[in-house]
């Protein structure tokens, strides 16, 4: 993990994201078909936009807090800098994929995003307090 450090915490944050989206999408597909079932598409999207945020708050810490716990011992002495760089690289292409999309109420969104961000930091942190003296 030491070598090509930056990429390789790119590519993690972006499978930490494709993680997260796809917990949101089996939610989704769990509410559209036991939960409330019957609705046009566009209701279940709706629910989408508001769920996601949410799945990413509560399920976002412990999937951070587990990549942290699991790397550990690969990245060494970059760990450190793991634990600051993953919930910054993450935040980063969250944001992107949001202001791609469009039609986001940012005013709203935003402390949603805050939340979601600190819980993933808090994660890490976590983790990194907790094990880091196990490497």
């Amino acid at each position: 993990m030491k070598k090509y450090f930056f990429p390789k915490t790119i590519g993690i944050a972006v499978l930490s994201m494709i993680t997260l989206v796809s917990i949101s999408i089996f939610e989704v597909a769990i509410y559209a078909y036991l939960v409330d079932p019957g609705h046009e598409e566009i209701y279940y999207q709706q629910h989408a936009k508001v769920s996601a945020p949410w799945i990413s708050i509560v399920f976002g810490f412990p999937l951070f807090f587990l990549v942290v716990r699991l790397l550990r011992k690969k990245l060494g002495s970059k760990l450190k800098a793991f634990v600051i760089l993953y919930p910054l690289c993450y935040q980063v292409i969250d944001v992107l994929i949001v202001a791609a999309s469009g039609g986001v109420d940012w005013a709203s969104f935003v402390w949603l995003m805050l939340l979601a961000f600190t819980a993933k930091v808090a994660g890490t942190m976590l983790a990194y307090y907790r094990y880091a003296k196990l490497n």
